[in-house]
């Protein structure tokens, strides 16, 4: 029994380093149905740095040119983003107010 101070530390401790790890990760599907606005504003503030469209895209708004649409009956619109060696694409569509985050691809 004496030892069982030291296993309930390690115990502790383990789980807090858990737990920093599971916080540190992005969970896309919290982002889905929030406004753009919002998720762009979250992702800077956690590190998270937006890919600036290249020269033959086409933005969607000149508020965030960042996000760019295809062409075509099935064209999306989307928008990158990259933190260190990791990268996400999101989906975006226009409501009557504001853009929406709908997805990841």
């Amino acid at each position: 029994m004496e030892h069982q101070p030291m296993v309930k530390s390690i115990v502790a401790l383990f789980f807090l380093t858990s737990v920093a790890l599971l916080a540190s990760e992005l969970d896309v599907s919290q982002l889905e149905g929030q406004s753009y606005e919002i998720v762009k504003a979250t992702l800077t503030s956690q590190g998270w740095d937006s890919l600036p469209k290249q020269v033959d895209e086409m933005s969607l708004t000149e508020t965030y040119p960042e996000i760019t649409c295809g062409s075509g009956s099935m064209a999306i619109c989307s928008v990158g983003f990259r933190k260190d060696n990791r990268s996400i694409a999101l989906i975006v569509t226009k409501s009557d107010r504001e853009l929406i985050v709908i997805g990841e691809y």
